[in-house]
């Protein structure tokens, strides 16, 4: 952008902002450096433009008026300079938003950008003439005038029915701007985005749902009440939403408890989903999702396995003990979420240990998983895991060592088993296996041997994992050799 070549001087420059000040402190009526100061902003020194910019902004309200002529006058190298000053000035330079909405028109992005922001800190009684600077068919006036509206925030609630429209438009640029100032305004957008949510237009669903999870909390209530709607795809966006909230919305988990009873399986599935969500502080739903491990549909299992893990840490004894359940989907569900909890879920590990002997591969098979997960008390859980290198059944040797892999120097002893599974039949043993053995590193030196004798050229996963193992195993003790110099 074209702006006065000459740099007025850093001396020029002390000058006139101490002119500036003076100013400020000067009767009404006297502004005697208002005009070196709107010349100054557009100097070639960006240091020179900001302390003008600063000094019009002490100056405050008599700064407006000459502001304003100079967003008049043609001299493209003063706009954006003035509209900065005008922003510092704030809602005391409201009737500058004509002038500043026209520069929205700038081939200029930094003249574009610098109104937008100016425009976003008038306040309130900017909002009309915004409002109708976003209904012009210009793109760059309406998406300067949508991120104003934005900024503004709450104070621009009445244009909230205006951009609930825009989220649903054709266009890659307005609809995420106004999402983006719908979730800005907060509470007071919230009856508008429901009024979207409960629409026939998915677009424009779609939007709503993302402005009410910018606005978080305060959009809880509204969102709860939406879900005694009969509409079955708007219960199931509306849970969504909760979910998305996170935390916030733990007010909402009763109802949320009431969907993990619906018949209908998304639903239920969906809810499963934003408990999850709500983190730590949804553990009231332990017990329900317990029994969610029961469900006939395998993603429901899976999904109330994962809420388990995020929301059980308070309760992992609880979800221990259904690891004697009759039921295999349980046992299994339960092991798989003490793992998900972690070190947390230590006090299962004795549990877990034992369940390693279940009569159900995919029980024995999540336990070893979780014992790794947990990662603690080795030198108990490493000799039942060694029970179980050589299971029947291939998935259970996997996750075996697997979590033989994540005790370190307290699986020493695996590394000969470990070994012998570099000849399984089944190769994905056999990618477990040196896995395994490439997360011990130095402690499985005496593995070089067997893993180069095991390299299979025609496999090319199992090379790989062999070749990741050596590469591990030799990093690690040539570590361990430095360290011994």
């Amino acid at each position: 952008m074209p702006r006065v070549q000459r740099s007025l001087g850093p001396l020029l420059l002390v000058s006139l902002f101490a002119a500036g000040i003076a100013v400020a402190q000067a009767p009404p009526g006297e502004e005697p450096a208002v005009p070196a100061l709107i010349e100054a902003l557009g100097d070639a020194d960006a240091d020179v433009r900001d302390r003008a910019a600063s000094a019009l902004a002490q100056l405050g309200a008599p700064a407006v008026d000459p502001l304003i002529r100079a967003l008049r006058s043609g001299k493209e190298f003063l706009y954006s300079g003035a509209a900065d000053a005008l922003g510092r000035i704030g809602p005391d330079a409201s009737k500058a938003a004509p002038e500043l909405i026209a520069l929205l028109e700038s081939p200029y992005p930094e003249v574009r950008r610098e109104a937008t922001g100016a425009l976003g800190k008038l306040g309130a009684e900017a909002v009309p003439a915004l409002i109708e600077a976003a209904k012009r068919d210009e793109q760059n006036v309406r998406a300067g005038a949508v991120q104003a509206l934005g900024e503004i925030g709450p104070g621009a609630a009445e244009a909230a029915p205006l951009l609930v429209k825009a989220m649903a438009e054709d266009d890659r640029v307005i609809p995420p701007l106004a999402v983006k100032a719908l979730g800005a305004m907060g509470a007071p957008a919230v009856p508008a985005l429901i009024e979207a949510l409960e629409s026939d237009d998915w677009t424009l669903q779609g939007g709503a749902a993302d402005a009410l999870v910018r606005i978080g909390k305060p959009a809880v209530p509204a969102v709860v009440e939406a879900l005694d709607k009969a509409d079955p795809d708007l219960r199931l966006l509306a849970v969504s939403v909760l979910g998305r909230i996170g935390p916030d919305a733990l007010p909402a988990l009763p109802t949320l408890l009431t969907m993990l009873e619906s018949e209908d399986q998304a639903l239920r599935r969906e809810a499963i989903r934003a408990v999850r969500q709500l983190g730590p502080g949804a553990e009231e739903a332990v017990p329900a999702l317990i029994e969610a491990l029961r469900d006939g549909s395998e993603a429901t299992r899976a999904s109330a396995v994962e809420a388990l893990g995020e929301v059980g840490a308070a309760r992992a004894g609880e979800i221990a003990d259904e690891l004697r359940d009759h039921n295999a989907h349980v046992r299994e569900g339960a092991a798989l979420a003490l793992g998900g909890i972690g070190e947390e879920a230590e006090e299962a590990v004795t549990q877990l240990t034992g369940t390693l002997r279940d009569r159900v591969p995919a029980v024995r098979a999540a336990a070893a998983e979780a014992l790794g997960r947990i990662g603690l008390q080795g030198r108990k859980v490493v000799p039942a895991l060694l029970g179980r290198l050589h299971d029947r059944h291939a998935e259970v040797r996997v996750k075996t060592a697997l979590a033989l892999g994540a005790f370190g120097r307290e699986a020493r002893s695996a590394v000969r088993g470990l070994c012998a599974n570099l000849n399984d039949e089944d190769a994905r043993v056999r990618i477990a296996a040196a896995t395994a053995l490439g997360e011990l590193g130095a402690t499985a030196e005496r593995a070089l041997d067997d893993l180069n004798d095991a390299l299979d050229l025609e496999d090319r996963n199992v090379f790989r994992a062999i070749t990741t193992a050596i590469a591990k195993i030799e990093k690690a003790l040539e570590k361990r050799e430095e360290e011994r110099r």
